[in-house]
Order: structure tokens, then sequence, then C-alpha cells
């Protein structure tokens, strides 16, 4: 009982947080949600199946709380999906990691060379 109101409590606040910070990307002229007129946006539940008509809908900018979120979750289930039934056997022994940092790239630089940039560095360490 007390996780799941945790959880509806960590959702309102990305939701909170994403939505003060497309508020400012969109003041400084960076179109941050798509609008109904751009289409008709539904948001289904995998397990449940339910499914619920959206007014509007973030772009796909990771910088974005609830963007990067859903995308990290997606990441999450497909990498627990292939270790629990690819590797059944093997994955208790499995390790992985996820990093999330790096050096910040200024407002309208080449982010794909800055992107492949740190990935050599990384490569590098390994």
């Amino acid at each position: 009982m007390f996780k799941h109101l945790e959880r509806i409590g960590r959702d309102e606040a990305i939701r909170l947080q994403s939505d003060r910070i497309a508020d400012r990307l969109e003041g400084l002229g960076i179109p941050s949600r798509r609008k109904k007129q751009d289409g008709t946006f539904f948001k289904v539940g995998l397990l449940s199946g339910l499914a619920k008509q959206m007014d509007e809908q973030f772009r796909h900018i990771m910088f974005i709380p609830a963007v990067a979120v859903a995308e990290r979750r997606q990441l999450r289930n497909e990498l627990t999906y292939w270790i629990d039934n690819i590797l059944p056997n093997k994955g208790k022994y499995l390790r992985y990691m996820v990093i999330t940092c790096g050096e910040n790239v200024r407002i309208y630089d080449d982010l794909k060379a800055e992107h492949r940039k740190w990935t050599r560095k990384l490569s590098d360490c390994f």
C-alpha cells in the first residue's frame, strides 16, 4: 500500500519537474510538447490494457525527466527479460552497469560528436 503511494508521489514529482523544464524550454523558443492539433495521443497500460486519451505529450527530449524515465524503464525491462529468459542459468552471475554522466553539451553544439567522443573515452577504459 505504501509503496504504491510512494510511487504516485514520485510520478507526480517527475511530472511537475518535467512541466517546469518544458515551460522553460518553450520560453526559449524550443518546442517541447506536442499538442492535440498535432494528432491524438493515447497512453496504454501494457498489463491492464487501459487506454487514456491525452491532450498533449512531451517531445522526445531526454533532458525532460518524464521522457528519460520512460526510456530507462523500457531499457531496464528489455534487459531484465533478456537476463531471465535468454540467460536463465547464467543470469545470476551477470553484471551490468549504467553510466549517466558526462560533460555538459552547450545548447546548439554538435551533440552527436560529443556523444561519440564520450563513447570513445568509455571504450578506452574497458
